[in-house]
């Protein structure tokens, strides 16, 4: 992820033992990650076999029952989304301020409502592979070495595993944002090398707002970059890490994805002083 990840790497470590015991941490982190799905698996099992018993009792009715297990992937992925965030540094609404500029800059690119609608929605799970990488990694204050950074490069594979593994369309779409947002549009980046339209392009959306919002943010390996620096970069990374056309419509209307991420955080910030930090 241009500077927020690869200006970290340094001289890998002669050490031998470090990087298998994180690895066997990282096998074990996401076996507890799977948790959730296999929660929300069982109980999608749960509901349709005892669909009359839910209808029968209570006041909910069958349509009711019907929407929440509807919204259920929805209130999961977003869960998790903020599970990850707290884990990883990245705290102060970093997924939903992706969601968010997720959102607008799909409008800016044509999407349908329903898509534009989608990608907030499974947007925050870009990095839940990170819940598997180890905490050494993930809050490092330093840069990674060459070791630590293949490590840290698995979260897209481990991402990809985690949410594909549902038959819920919600966790199939998040699935490739997982794995494809660290693509990028010259195939230099992973895991797979996909170039220019191979990415999806909930990947290719969701890549460009996730490396704005980490360049404006403070985290442990660096200072929040200026907004015209952000700009330089893009216009640098055009044909390279993203695509022209989107690196156009983002320039084009700046001011405007700023806003929208602003917004986001003074949102927050209410939301957080008035002791409603569900909506953070």
């Amino acid at each position: 992820m241009l500077k927020t990840i690869n200006e970290r790497i340094e001289s890998q470590d002669d050490t031998v033992v470090g990087p298998y015991v994180i690895l066997l941490e990282s096998d074990v982190l996401l076996l507890l990650a799977s948790l959730p799905l296999m929660v929300l698996f069982i109980y999608g099992i749960y509901v349709h076999i005892n669909k009359a018993r839910f209808v029968t009792q209570g006041d909910k009715s069958l349509k009711e029952v019907k929407q929440e297990a509807l919204t259920l992937p929805e209130k999961t992925i977003s869960m998790l989304g903020k599970m990850i965030e707290c884990r990883s540094g990245e705290t102060g609404g970093h997924v939903k301020r992706v969601a968010n500029m997720s959102f607008y800059v799909a409008k800016l690119y044509g999407l349908t409502d329903s898509e534009c609608e989608l990608l907030k929605v499974i947007s925050p799970m870009h990095d839940i592979g990170k819940i598997a990488v180890s905490d050494s990694i993930l809050n490092k204050p330093s840069k990674l070495d060459e070791a630590e950074f293949e490590i840290m490069k698995r979260h897209t594979i481990d991402g990809y595993k985690l949410l594909s593994s549902s038959n819920s369309h919600f966790m199939k779409m998040a699935a490739i944002v997982a794995h494809e947002h660290h693509e990028k549009w010259d195939g230099t980046g992973y895991p797979n090398g996909k170039a220019a339209l191979e990415i999806h392009i909930y990947g290719r959306i969701t890549a460009i707002v996730d490396v704005i919002d980490a360049l404006l943010s403070q985290r442990p390996y660096k200072e929040p970059w200026s907004e015209s620096s952000v700009k330089t970069l893009l216009k640098d990374q055009s044909g390279k890490h993203f695509e022209p056309q989107l690196v156009d419509l983002v320039i084009n209307n700046f001011s405007t994805v700023i806003s929208v991420r602003n917004a986001t955080i003074e949102e927050n910030q209410i939301a957080i002083l008035n002791g409603n930090l569900s909506a953070a």
